[in-house]
């Protein structure tokens, strides 16, 4: 299979496992998350961070362990620490440095060389040019003997080709100008899929399945499912309530996290290249994941059974199936039979 036919499992704001009550620079947050902490020191919250904190986190675990569970795709946002005068991963709050999650990587990197992993490097908050000359040098510096060249025909590399030539990573970088005589970069637009900016379901799903419709499918770009709920002032200050249900991002997460199966059925003549969600581990992304490729490989044309027809797989062929020309209209959207081991 190609690259633009694989399906990986992805987190949402991948760093924020060890945020901080660091918060960014004020002048880059958005104006309702300003206007939210003045609002809690107005009524009296004596720590108006940790509240921000408890919206803020939507992960729980740290990049190495994310990528030993199964996750494929890394969202990496990335901040400079005046103060410190370190990079950092970041979302409102402040968190790890930059370099952490990088190591994290090298480190599952130099154990494991046969899996395939996309990383979407942006989310960049007081940098200049020097500062992305830093960062794009010690992404080089750590994993450049992983990283896949830029192809401009798209992702037609083969998962096969790049464990051959041990070229697995993937790494697109949000600012196309910093990366222009850097081959080992992808632009910010090979990486696409449409953020609703939601904080209801109905509202949220109804964008996703529009987009998801729209932009699937285009070699030249991995389409990223974001199936996400986005905090708001709105929920944030309902959730000082007592006995509110949704007090956290974590608890918005679930709102949603638990249609994700049903959402793929419902969907599935489309397929994602990226399934990024919040709190991976109460998801089942990375089995949804496994399912779509299980599928895509085995009605691949080179792995079919050698019929006279050469219209059935090998799973057809196993389990007599051949003769069906139900199974054969339908495959491999609702048969199944993909899934039989042989």
């Amino acid at each position: 299979m190609t690259l633009s036919e694989i399906t990986l499992p992805g987190t949402h704001d991948t760093g924020t496992y060890n945020l901080t009550f660091d918060l960014q620079d004020k002048n880059f947050l958005e104006p309702w998350v300003v206007e939210i902490i003045e609002y809690l020191e107005r009524i009296g919250i004596e720590e108006p961070l940790k509240v921000i904190l408890r919206w803020a986190v939507t992960q729980k675990y740290n990049v190495y362990e994310m990528l030993w569970n199964g996750i494929r795709f890394l969202d990496i946002r990335v901040c400079f620490d005046e103060k410190h005068q370190v990079f950092r991963l970041h979302h409102t709050l402040m968190g790890s440095p930059l370099s952490d999650a990088f190591d994290d990587v090298q480190k599952y990197m130099n154990m494991i060389q046969t899996e395939i992993i996309v990383i979407q490097v942006g989310g960049f908050i007081n940098m200049n040019d020097t500062r992305h000359k830093q960062v794009i040098d010690m992404i080089e510096s750590k994993i450049g003997d992983y990283m896949l060249p830029h192809n401009p025909k798209g992702f037609v590399n083969t998962y096969g080709e790049m464990v051959k030539t041990g070229k697995t990573i993937i790494v697109s970088y949000g600012d196309d100008q910093q990366i222009i005589k850097k081959p080992k970069f992808w632009q910010e637009s090979s990486i696409y899929g449409g953020w609703a900016n939601k904080d209801n379901y109905m509202d949220m799903e109804n964008y996703v399945a529009e987009d998801f419709i729209k932009n699937s499918g285009n070699p030249h770009v991995l389409y990223k499912l974001q199936w996400i709920l986005t905090a708001s002032m709105r929920r944030v200050v309902e959730g000082l309530v007592p006995l509110e249900p949704v007090t956290s991002l974590h608890d918005l997460s679930h709102l949603c996290n638990k249609h994700l199966n049903s959402f793929l059925v419902e969907n599935n003549r489309y397929k994602p290249n990226i399934i990024m969600v919040d709190f991976f581990g109460e998801t089942d992304n990375i089995q949804q994941a496994i399912n779509i490729n299980k599928l895509q490989c085995n009605d691949d044309a080179r792995y079919r059974w050698h019929s006279k027809t050469g219209e059935d797989c090998r799973a057809w062929a196993k389990n007599d199936m051949c003769y069906n020309k139900t199974v054969v209209y339908y495959c491999p959207l609702t048969c199944g039979m993909c899934n039989v081991k042989y």
